[in-house]
């Protein structure tokens, strides 16, 4: 190298060049194919347009990085040249295992990672890490080591005998100068190109998350997402509006007419309608609870708050809404704002307990339980787990939780007490993991390979069911105990892109199958019309025992009860400000929160939801006027907890 070559702008030398192609590329090329292939799976297909729009800001900001970088590296010495070299490091090692896992996590779910569930896996980093080490297979772990071989690939490279000449090698700055100018030229030009917007367009649709920087959209979505001033308004409103729900002080009365029966609950993990057999008589699933259903109340339409497992145990045993926010407040001390079932019934001398197979770390189940009012609270921590199998990264098969929660039964019968007593399933939720020995049956209809296991494990659950019901019926508890089987949410398999549950509001997240089973009270069976929320069963309870619910004020109408036919229920995302809405009558309405189009479809005419009426002129008028309701909900359901739950008033 010439002794001038330090003092040209332009220079840089083949050694640091080298470096950050080599660090830079591969990264660089993995998150524009990562891009490019959502946007293909999003839009089943792609065009040049589109391929420009998803990748022109991570253009942009890789290559602004690296001409920092390399300005840095050559024009610095010594400790700070080395540091620009570990940053360097670093920051790609980071990158690319930002990249691998962010697209894992859209292969499982069909989302797009942003800041506000970056948040929520930080909170739950303990179980979400275990569950990702839990994905990694002989086939996905070269995709994990990527970042490792990347950053170990200059200083290997430079092993090789004609490369490591390439490198040592020097020209005068006289002869490469204007080369370089030109080549640094044509770099700038092309980072102020990618500043042009490809579209003119607001809303690029389904793809508008793909269109921001990879980046930008993961680290800095919540200072970048559009301002929504209805929301401040809603919030103004909301202080000078009656409480949406007060349960403060609510009590049961009972009096003479009043019975103590027992009540079980059996929370079915992520089990949707039209995948057990009483709903779709088509798909053979569920024998047991097909059988059961001619001796039950079936609850037609029924939906959650919000489709997350925490958040519908707040609605099953409080009849409240759950704070409609994605962080689980309601897992704090003090986190609830009024008394729920198991209180209630306390107070009525029932002895009251909570059993799943999960662990109870998660989320803080523990303190949720406490919260809800249980006296016990039995999670995977306290099982004993000799001769049952774990199917997931949360816990156990569920028939772990018979003979614990049956012994518990039986010592409330010799104390003749009445109990309630709760039950969260486990085996139906993602991996969809049965017991090995568990006979599966073939779906050829099926080719999703998560919903096939998933159909399976719907068998499982079935025959826990059927074990369960049986036991009673052995104790002879039946005719004296009310069952409540409800799932928690739904699940989807791709119907509309998306996977599982958090993400999305259409009838496979959310229309949830539910029963009210008693062979004394309820014969024949019947049918539950009209639409109908989780939070409806708390009141559904009191009215079969008897008792009044009095001190206070709750959201639902028991289901023994008639409902408007244009009776309107409120529905919300996990993810925050990611969807919210409604269902009225037939029609459901969506609002996006400006990520992707809205939508509107007519449940009667359209049940699988294929055809959007948003674009159409009288529910396109009918969508400009729904975000202020949404926000006014959501304003008055959080006032009650930042009024009247201590921990939801501490800022985070």
């Amino acid at each position: 190298m010439s002794t001038d070559s330090s003092s040209s702008w332009f220079y840089v030398s083949r050694p640091v060049l080298f470096r950050i192609v080599v660090l830079f590329a591969p990264l660089s090329l993995l998150l524009f194919a990562c891009k490019l292939f959502k946007a293909y799976f999003i839009q089943n297909g792609i065009t040049v347009q589109t391929a420009a729009m998803v990748v022109q800001y991570d253009i942009f900001w890789m290559l602004l990085t690296s001409l920092l970088f390399l300005f840095w590296l050559e024009r610095s010495k010594g400790l700070l040249r080395m540091l620009g070299v570990v940053t360097a490091h670093v920051l790609a090692f980071v990158a690319l295992l930002l990249v691998g896992l962010e697209q894992g996590y859209f292969l499982v779910s069909g989302s797009i990672i942003d800041s506000h569930l970056l948040g929520y896996i930080f909170t739950q980093r303990d179980t979400i890490g275990t569950l990702i080490l839990n994905q990694i297979t002989l086939i996905r772990l070269p995709l994990l080591l990527l970042p490792l071989m990347v950053n170990l690939l200059p200083d290997i490279l430079k092993l090789i005998p004609p490369l490591r000449r390439w490198l040592r090698g020097s020209r005068p700055v006289s002869r490469v100068s204007a080369r370089m100018k030109a080549v640094w030229i044509g770099l700038l030009a092309v980072l102020l190109v990618t500043m042009i917007p490809v579209t003119s367009k607001a809303d690029a649709g389904q793809l508008r998350p793909l269109t921001f920087g990879f980046f930008t959209h993961m680290f800095l979505y919540s200072l970048i997402a559009p301002a929504f001033p209805e929301e401040k308004t809603a919030q103004k409103k909301a202080t000078s509006m009656p409480l949406l729900f007060d349960a403060r002080k609510l009590r049961l009365k009972s009096d003479a007419s009043s019975r103590k029966m027992n009540v079980v609950f059996v929370a079915l993990e992520s089990v949707r309608s039209r995948s057990v057999t009483p709903y779709n008589p088509s798909i053979q699933t569920s024998p047991f609870l097909a059988k059961l259903a001619k001796q039950a109340l079936q609850v037609e339409a029924m939906y959650p708050v919000v489709p997350h497992t925490s958040k519908s145990m707040v609605a099953l045993h409080c009849g409240y809404f759950p704070k409609v926010t994605m962080l689980i407040d309601e897992s704090k001390p003090k986190g609830l704002p009024g008394r729920c079932l198991p209180t209630l019934l306390k107070k009525q001398g029932y002895n009251t307990a909570f059993f799943q197979p999960a662990t109870m770390k998660f989320e803080h189940f523990t303190q949720l339980m406490d919260n809800l009012g249980f006296d016990k609270a039995v999670g995977l921590e306290s099982l004993d787990r000799k001769g049952y199998q774990r199917i997931n990264s949360y816990g156990y098969e569920d028939n772990i939780v018979l003979k614990p929660s049956l012994d518990w039964v039986d010592r409330s019968v010799k104390e003749k007490k009445p109990f309630l007593l709760s039950y969260l399933t486990l085996v139906t939720h993602f991996e969809y993991t049965l017991p090995k020995g568990f006979p599966m049956r073939r779906y050829s209809h099926i080719r999703d390979r998560d919903l096939y296991r998933y159909l399976n494990a719907i068998r499982y659950l079935d025959s826990f069911l059927e074990k369960l019901i049986q036991a009673f019926k052995k104790r002879n508890l039946l005719d004296n105990t009310i069952f409540v089987i409800v799932a928690d949410h739904g699940e989807s398999f791709g119907e509309h892109i998306r996977r599982q549950h958090d993400t999305g509001m259409w009838q496979e997240m959310l229309h949830v199958p539910a029963w009210i089973y008693n062979p004394k009270l309820f014969p024949k069976g019947g049918s539950i019309k009209g639409s109908r929320q989780i939070t409806d069963i708390v009141p559904t309870i009191a009215e079969l025992l008897g008792m009044k619910l009095e001190g206070g004020k709750l959201p639902g109408t028991s289901l023994l009860k008639p409902v408007p036919k244009h009776r309107r229920l409120h529905i919300s995302c996990t993810y925050e400000r990611y969807c919210a809405g409604y269902i009225q009558g037939p029609m459901k309405y969506i609002y996006n929160y400006k990520r992707v189009p809205n939508e509107v479809y007519n449940l009667s005419n359209d049940p699988q939801e294929q055809n959007n009426l948003a674009e159409q002129p009288n529910y396109k008028a009918q969508l400009e006027k729904i975000l202020p309701d949404i926000m006014l909900w959501r304003a008055r359901v959080n006032r009650v907890y930042e009024e009247h739950a201590p921990a939801s008033r501490k800022k985070r």
